[in-house]
């Protein structure tokens, strides 16, 4: 709700939502958060 507005002001940006996550999702989802900083590093 509150990350799309916010993306669409960063130039090249890209959002990713991790659904059913809350206000930590590298906690919450640590192996989907992993995967997608990994995809984006390469």
């Amino acid at each position: 709700e509150h990350g799309e507005p916010l993306a669409k002001k960063i130039p090249n940006s890209i959002l990713k939502v991790v659904e059913g996550s809350g206000h930590a999702p590298f906690l919450e989802s640590p192996e989907r958060i992993a995967k997608e900083i990994i995809g984006f590093l390469e």
